[in-house]
C-alpha cells in the first residue's frame, strides 16, 4: 500500500484515503501521508462499497467535481492515471472504466469467469455492453453518483453504481489500463466467494427487474418521444451490425420458441442461449472466418 501512495502522488495530491477498519499495520503506514492526503478512518470494517461511498462524500465535502477510485493492493498502476484525465476532456459527463486484458500474464481464471458473467448482467439490464463491468480503477462524475441512494454495502455496489448511472444516462466510456497480479498463491484477496457471490446474485436479481420492467421500456419512451416513430425504428430496429444469417437465426428461434411446448419456460431458455453466445460467440455470423 505504501508503495501504491507513493505512486499516486507524483500524479496527483488531491488525495484521499479510506481506511476501512484495518487491525494490521496501516495505521502506522498512513501516518506518514497525514500531510499529503485527507485520511478517512473507519472505527471498523464496512465493506468495500461503504468505504468507497465515505470516500465520495469526502470528495463532494471539499469540492471536487471527480473521483478517481484505485485500489491499494498494487493491482492498479499509478502511471495509467493520465490517461483517464486526457479521456475526461472530450467525457465530461461520462463513467470512465478502466479496461483491463483477459489475456495477460496471471491473470485468474475466475476473474474472466465472473467478469463475463457481470458483462451479461450488465447488458440484461441496461441494452448496453461491456467488456469489463468489474474493474474497480473508475472515474467518477460525483454530482449524479450523489444522487443515488445506494442499496449495497460489500463488493456489489460497483456493479450497482455501474449499472443505476447507466440508467440515468451517465454512459461508460472504456480506458485501456495496464494491471498486475501476482502468481497464484501470493496474491491476497478479501472476497469470499460463497457469501459475496450470493449477495451479488440477490443484486442481479432485483436490478433485473427494475431494468426489464421500469428503466429500459423507460428508456425507449424517452428516445421515442425525443426522435419520433421513424428515428427510433431505425435505431431499435433497423439500425444495427448484424449480418443477414445472424438476424434470420434471430427470427427463426423466437417463432421456434413461440409455437414449441415450452411453456412459462421461453426466458430461461433465451437467457440460456444468450449465455452460450456470450461464452463462444455465434455461429450463426456469416462474417465470421
Amino acid at each position: 500500500m505504501e508503495a501504491v501512495l507513493k505512486d499516486i502522488l507524483q500524479y496527483t495530491n488531491d488525495l484521499i484515503i479510506v481506511n476501512d477498519g484495518s487491525t494490521d499495520g496501516t495505521n502506522d503506514i498512513l501516518q506518514q501521508f497525514e500531510k499529503q492526503a485527507t485520511i478517512i478512518h473507519l472505527p471498523k470494517n464496512e465493506g468495500k462499497g461503504i468505504a468507497l461511498y465515505r470516500g465520495f462524500q469526502g470528495a463532494q465535502k471539499a469540492g471536487y467535481d471527480y473521483v478517481l477510485t484505485i485500489d491499494s493492493d498494487s493491482q492498479h498502476r499509478a502511471s495509467d492515471i493520465p490517461n483517464f484525465f486526457e479521456k475526461l476532456k472530450d467525457n465530461t459527463n461520462n463513467l470512465l472504466l478502466g479496461t483491463r486484458n483477459f489475456d495477460q500474464e496471471n491473470m485468474p481464471g475466475k476473474n474472466g469467469f465472473a467478469n463475463k458473467f457481470a458483462n451479461f448482467w450488465y447488458q440484461i439490464m441496461t441494452g448496453y455492453t461491456l467488456p469489463d463491468t468489474q474493474t474497480g480503477y473508475r472515474l467518477y462524475p460525483l454530482k449524479p453518483l450523489m444522487e443515488i441512494s445506494f442499496y449495497t454495502t460489500k463488493y456489489e455496489f460497483e456493479m450497482e453504481a455501474l449499472v443505476r448511472l447507466t440508467w440515468r444516462e451517465v454512459l461508460p466510456v472504456q480506458v485501456p489500463i495496464d494491471v498486475y497480479y501476482p502468481p497464484q498463491g501470493v496474491r491476497v484477496t478479501h472476497f469470499r466467494p460463497s457469501v459475496d457471490f450470493m449477495r451479488i446474485f440477490v443484486l442481479n436479481t432485483f436490478l433485473v427487474i427494475i431494468g426489464l420492467l421500469w428503466e429500459r421500456p423507460k428508456k425507449f419512451v424517452r428516445d421515442f418521444r425525443k426522435k419520433g416513430f421513424k428515428e427510433t425504428w431505425r435505431t431499435y430496429i433497423l439500425d444495427n451490425d448484424e449480418s443477414n444469417a445472424k438476424v434470420a437465426a434471430s427470427i427463426a428461434l423466437g417463432v421456434f420458441l413461440g409455437i414449441a411446448p415450452f411453456w412459462g419456460a421461453q426466458i430461461l431458455l433465451i437467457i440460456l442461449f444468450k449465455m452460450v453466445k456470450f461464452e463462444y460467440g455465434n455461429c450463426f455470423d456469416s462474417r465470421t472466418n
